[in-house]
Parts: structure tokens; C-alpha cells; sequence
């Protein structure tokens, strides 16, 4: 980032209920941008305190996407214990989408829908 975090707007977000994505194909594209994005997710990682973080890929090419293994250990690169890395990859991300839900203002939330139960609806 070209500027530094500070503490309070992050507590402020963080009372709010809000959760902070980190994407992390930028750290398997380029190394200039690898070093940014450790540096960068490290430093939101130590004000979170490892809270609120939601780890996904932001991948543009199937070649940037990884296993959920691989993620974590990534996300412990960035300063994650095991334990919230794991909750970083699942429990986070799926909180995030039932919230967008629930919220009815927000437009774009995907759903989720089995396919067969979609089909017997039809």
C-alpha cells in the first residue's frame, strides 16, 4: 500500500461487523508483487490481530487458484496461526456470504443452490 494503516479506522470496521479480504494470486504472479502483498497482508494481519480476515484467491487464471492446504500455509506466511488461517478459508467466508444475504440493500451477494433442488422446482 502507498500509505500506512492505522489502528482506529480498522476498530471502527471491525465493530461494525466488517470482514477484510486478502487475495493472495498476487504473491504467485509477480515477486515484486509478492513482496507487497506478504508485507501488506502481514501488517493488516498484526492490527487485526488475526480477526475478521477472510482469505480467497483473486485469481484471474486457473494457474493462480490453490488448494485449501496451500492456503492456509500462505496465510500463515502473512502471520495467521493454523487455527484462524483455517477460519480465514472457511468459517469466514461463508459468514460474509450469509451476512450479504441477510442484507437486503447490497446487490451482487451470490447464492449458493444445490442443483437438484433447483431442478425439482422447475
Amino acid at each position: 500500500l502507498g500509505y500506512r494503516l492505522k489502528l482506529p479506522p480498522i476498530q471502527r470496521a471491525q465493530k461494525l461487523g466488517l470482514q477484510f479480504e486478502i487475495c493472495y494470486a498476487p504473491a504467485i504472479r509477480d515477486k515484486t508483487l509478492r513482496r507487497n502483498t506478504i508485507a501488506n497482508a502481514a501488517q493488516l494481519i498484526r492490527l487485526l490481530r488475526g480477526r475478521d480476515v477472510v482469505l480467497s484467491s483473486g485469481a484471474d487464471t486457473p494457474f493462480e487458484l490453490r488448494g485449501p492446504h496451500d492456503a492456509m500455509n500462505l496465510a500463515i506466511l502473512f502471520g495467521l496461526t493454523t487455527q484462524k488461517a483455517a477460519k480465514a478459508i472457511s468459517t469466514a467466508s461463508r459468514r460474509v456470504l450469509d451476512r450479504g444475504q441477510k442484507n437486503s440493500r447490497h446487490r451482487g451477494v451470490i447464492e449458493i443452490t444445490r442443483k437438484d433442488l433447483k431442478e425439482k422446482n422447475v
